[in-house]
């Protein structure tokens, strides 16, 4: 398949497994466009990390091919340093736990480390971290230590020192795991103006309670590590049958659809096929 000058990432055929030899991605293929807000939907294990991991290079396909941007990419050429730290100021990858990514002695250095990286000028290191921390309201926390910091806390400088590198595609990993209630709802209204701001959105989750807060287009993924659906949010999350062959819900499990102005329970009216009905979605 050509690639299109519109796809930011495009996957042909990949597939890669971890050393135990169990495959945590299979035959995978599929394409992400610039502008999209797109989820990787699927159960516990299905390769939802490993496929964001290589979309932000730190994982390569064994079988297939990835192409990133139009261009070809391989581990070869991220072992270049001048191409990876191009590639990373283009891609921003958020870790589901943001004590991997949080290393700093302080607030204020984790947010500045990425653009020191960069050799830029002190006075513009210093105004895009007080910038980046004023957007995300985390002023007060500049000089404190990062593992002192609560999970909501650590989750919102993890995203400012990503963010502090205005990247182009924002790559999240099970963005609400361990987040309260109001840190959730935060960062979904962030995501939200993020994306209206023009970053392209990618995020994996399997949580449907979410999914159609954060993404338009859903790509789901099976227990056998590959592509099951690729549909619009609100058509995927209506159908069933389909998220209880991929493990995602269970009759023994209240479910609602959570599409834009439905109101039905997976208890109430459905058609033949088991979708939702008099979903106004």
């Amino acid at each position: 398949m050509p690639l299109n000058q519109s796809d930011i990432f495009r996957l042909e055929h990949a597939g890669y497994s971890y050393s135990q030899g169990e495959p945590a991605l299979s035959d995978v293929s599929l394409s992400v466009a610039t502008g999209e807000r797109v989820c990787i939907l699927g159960a516990n294990g299905c390769g939802k990390s490993t496929l964001l991991k290589i979309f932000a290079g730190l994982l390569f396909p064994q079988t297939g091919s990835f192409a990133a941007f139009g261009e070809p990419l391989s581990r070869s050429r991220c072992e270049d340093d001048s191409f990876a730290g191009e590639y990373h100021r283009k891609v921003g990858f958020i870790f589901q736990s943001p004590d991997v990514q949080l290393f700093c002695s302080t607030v204020r250095d984790e947010i500045a480390f990425g653009l020191l990286q960069q050799d830029l000028p002190d006075s513009e290191v210093q105004s895009r971290t007080a910038d980046v921390m004023r957007m995300l309201g985390i002023e007060s926390l500049a000089e404190k230590t990062p593992f002192r910091l609560s999970g909501g806390e650590k989750k919102k400088v993890a995203i400012a020192a990503v963010l502090a590198m205005n990247p182009g595609v924002l790559i999240l990993d099970e963005p609400t795991n361990g987040l309260d209630p109001r840190t959730q709802s935060w960062l979904v209204r962030l995501l939200d103006a993020l994306h209206s701001a023009g970053k392209t959105i990618v995020c994996s989750t399997h949580d449907l309670s979410l999914v159609t807060r954060i993404s338009d287009r859903a790509i789901l993924f099976s227990e056998e590590h590959t592509v099951a659906a690729d549909l619009p949010t609100a058509d995927l999350v209506r159908n069933v049958p389909l998220l209880k062959s991929v493990n995602l819900i269970d009759d023994g499990i209240p479910f609602a659809c959570t599409a834009p102005s439905c109101y039905n329970q997976k208890s109430g009216p459905t058609n033949d096929d088991g979708t939702v009905t008099e979903c106004r979605s």
